[in-house]
């Protein structure tokens, strides 16, 4: 039955929405056992991103079983605030804001210029490479060219557990996700006889959500996910450094420079995988892995408690996998969406990830280190 909802929610979400209505979409899946049904909430990336998306549920969703229903659709209605007065809304005002924009875009100058400077100095090696620098990561089979089809897979497992392992190894929750995903690819990878030398590079979208509005307020770092080092504790010990350097970097910076830098990475991104070149040039990141907090108690929907929300991600050109995770309540839910022609068998990824958590939650596992072919 769970594969079969799996499979249908591959095929909603490799259908390209229509243009010509509101880019958000929402579909009732009945026909589950125990009497449960399913919901499948599709928006466009341009319209919300993952905080968005979780205030969204709230929204919708109400904390006591026998709180009021409302329709799935009804926050995404567009709300009617009030209108402008006539007399603020002339020329005038308009040039003025857009002066104010022009002023705040120069102001971000000097800190986006930072961030391109440190990513340049570090690959002319005039500066120590503490966070791995863009498009220097390893070729993996996970980017390549992406076809239309999807295939999705999920995993869950314990808050609290990943809180301990988090405690005792003097790391955060998100760096422990991020060894339970590297520990999960390295193993996949490894069956497959594709495993890079170099270790992967992970691409982690960061919110930095400042005023309550629409659309995406995030940043991106990326973080070395230590792929080349055998014992899983010291795997996640560089993890740890490699994020720790990461965030203090984009600290150094405005939320809007940051912003920007993203954007226009982004937009380098998307021009050489117009002109084809990405399949010549070293990748900016091998996968991108989201890690989303979500609610810490229990959401009803007319009575009815929801059980999971498992959270399904975009995917581009040269990032055939996208690695989403969100908590709720006492767990970790983790979305797995992937090009369905470069990863055919992408449950065998989500149980390497259970496997990679099971071999963190064991402290033994840190008392033997080794490199692959050490």
């Amino acid at each position: 039955e769970m594969s079969d909802l799996l499979a249908l929610v591959a095929r909603l979400h490799a259908r390209v929405m229509d243009r010509d209505r509101p880019l958000w979409e929402f579909h009732v899946i009945e026909g589950l056992r125990q009497n449960r049904f399913a919901i499948y909430m599709k928006m466009h990336h341009a319209a919300i991103d993952g905080m968005g998306g979780i205030a969204l549920l709230e929204s919708v969703l109400s904390h006591e079983p026998d709180g009021a229903l409302v329709a799935p659709w009804h926050g995404m209605q567009r709300k009617r605030g009030k209108r402008r007065d006539r007399k603020t809304s002339g020329t005038g005002i308009g040039l003025l804001d857009r002066a104010q924009d022009a002023v705040h875009q120069l102001t971000m100058l000097p800190d986006v210029g930072k961030l391109l400077a440190s990513h340049a100095f570090k690959a002319l090696g005039l500066k120590p490479v503490d966070t791995p620098i863009l498009f220097a990561a390893p070729k993996s089979i996970f980017n390549g060219a992406v076809s239309g089809a999807r295939r999705f897979a999920v995993q869950s497992i314990p808050l609290s557990a990943i809180k301990e392992i988090a405690a005792r190894s003097e790391a955060t929750v998100n760096d422990v996700i991020l060894g339970i995903c590297s520990g999960g690819l390295r193993r996949y990878l490894q069956e497959r006889g594709a495993l890079p030398d170099k270790p992967l590079v992970a691409n982690i979208p960061v919110s930095i959500k400042q005023i309550n509005r629409g659309g995406n307020q995030i940043t991106y770092v990326i973080a070395n996910l230590a792929t080349d080092i055998d014992d899983p504790v010291r795997r996640l010990q560089t993890i740890h450094e490699s994020t720790v350097h990461a965030k203090a970097e984009v600290a150094e910076v405005s939320p809007g420079a940051a912003t920007t830098f993203a954007v226009m990475a982004q937009g380098l991104v998307a021009v050489l995988n117009r002109l084809r070149l990405a399949d010549f040039l070293p990748p900016p990141a091998n996968v991108v892995i989201s890690n989303v907090p979500g609610p810490r108690e229990p959401l009803y929907l007319g009575g009815a408690r929801m059980l999971a929300n498992f959270p399904l991600s975009v995917l581009v050109d040269g990032q055939a996998l996208n690695i989403t995770v969100v908590s709720y309540c006492d767990s970790v839910d983790f979305g797995l969406m992937a090009c369905r022609d470069t990863v055919p068998d992408l449950d065998k990824l989500a149980d390497g990830l259970h496997q990679a958590f099971t071999e963190l939650a064991t402290p033994q596992s840190g008392k033997r280190s080794k490199r692959k072919g050490a």
